[in-house]
């Protein structure tokens, strides 16, 4: 509940200061829920935000949008702290004659936590006098940012076939700073600070393997993408279309701590430990590595009304696993003012391990156009 009520301030701060200005407002809530496994312990998340659109000539307008989402993550007793994840969008879109539309964005969203408990173990069976296993939160802080360029070709006309063709590349960077927050020592929480400055002097070998544990970690991921989408309209009522996206990374993003929800947040410490090597932090950078997606639909529209379903599979990097999802679109206008925009999918979800999870996403936008 208090998720939903940041949402709910920040989006209408939003919408308050959108509509002072704006040409086109849209206020949209999303919402997803699935069952947990010891994979996936995350059990859903809530998305509020506010998009708006700003005519700055007849064929020239600034795109920019606000979000809020917070996850659900009850089903996982090692969560102890997930916090608000804000994502913020701008860009420009042109239209250029009757047939060609060009857009670009550029998205980033600032510093995001998480705190998880651990248990920090020790890769070799004899551990050094005074070290022993200990209970201890890890701390991951993660950002990203992008930029997205599409182009499209629409033939416009009149007649009873028309095709639409859309070619989109973006560009995303993803970094995470990941350290041990605290450790519980003789059933109390000790800080790192307070460890790191008892052991500032010391020689032993519990606090070389202590300095080696508290050493923040950090590693960055780039992902790019290129997708191409068709759409043919068939009988002017009807819509058929087919797409796919091909993604690429800077480096193999099982090697980051990918797909975080699966990796529980373990450092393990071994034997050269105090000289810096062995130690593993685990929440990662919370991003779904996919291979390639694709997607094909139809879709109906006619008085201001348009259905549309659309099924989508893909498939992650490193057989990963995949996933199948189908959606279900509709939307109303309800005068050349306001329109009403909702969707429903339900998603499957196979890891590498064979696990298979299922569940249910949900959105609904209003629409405001100033005409």
């Amino acid at each position: 509940m208090k998720a939903w009520r940041g949402v709910l301030a920040c989006a209408g701060f939003s919408l308050a200061a959108t509509a002072a200005w704006a040409h086109d407002v849209a206020l949209s809530g999303q919402v997803s829920k699935t069952p947990a496994t010891a994979d996936s312990p995350a059990t859903g998340s809530r998305t509020g935000s506010v998009l708006g659109s700003w005519d700055i000539t007849d064929d020239l307008s600034l795109d920019g949008s606000f979000g809020i989402t917070g996850q659900d993550l009850s089903g996982d007793p090692s969560v102890v702290k997930a916090g608000a994840v804000y994502a913020l969008g701008l860009g420009p879109s042109w239209t250029l004659g009757d047939h060609w539309t060009f857009m670009g964005s550029g998205t980033f969203s600032p510093k995001s936590s998480q705190l998880t408990q651990s248990t920090l173990s020790f890769a070799d069976k004899t551990p050094p006098a005074g070290v022993k296993d200990h209970e201890a939160q890890i701390r991951a802080d993660s950002t990203s940012g992008g930029v997205m360029l599409s182009a499209s070709y629409d033939t416009d006309g009149e007649s009873d076939w028309e095709t639409s063709v859309a070619a989109t590349l973006n560009w995303n960077h993803y970094g995470t700073l990941q350290k041990i927050a605290d450790i519980q020592v003789a059933n109390k929480s000790v800080d790192t600070a307070t460890l790191a400055t008892a052991c500032a002097t010391e020689t032993t070998k519990a606090c070389k393997v202590l300095r080696a544990l508290l050493r923040a970690q950090g590693d960055t991921l780039d992902q790019g993408s290129l997708g191409v989408t068709v759409t043919e309209t068939i009988h002017q009522d009807w819509d058929a279309l087919i797409g796919a996206t091909y993604y690429v990374y800077s480096k193999d993003p099982n090697d980051v701590g990918m797909f975080s929800v699966a990796t529980r947040g373990t450092a393990v410490v071994g034997p050269r430990a105090g000289a810096g090597s062995g130690v593993e932090y685990g929440e990662g950078i919370p991003l779904s590595a996919f291979l390639y997606n694709t997607q094909f639909g139809a879709a109906w529209h006619a008085h201001g009304v348009k259905i549309a379903l659309i099924q989508a599979v893909g498939r992650y990097v490193d057989d990963g696993g995949g996933l199948t999802a189908t959606t279900l679109k509709a939307s109303y206008k309800f005068n050349k003012n306001w329109k009403l925009l909702g969707s429903f999918t339900f998603q499957r979800d196979t890891d590498s391990s064979g696990v298979v999870t299922t569940g249910p996403l949900g959105s609904l936008t209003l629409r405001f156009t100033w005409e």
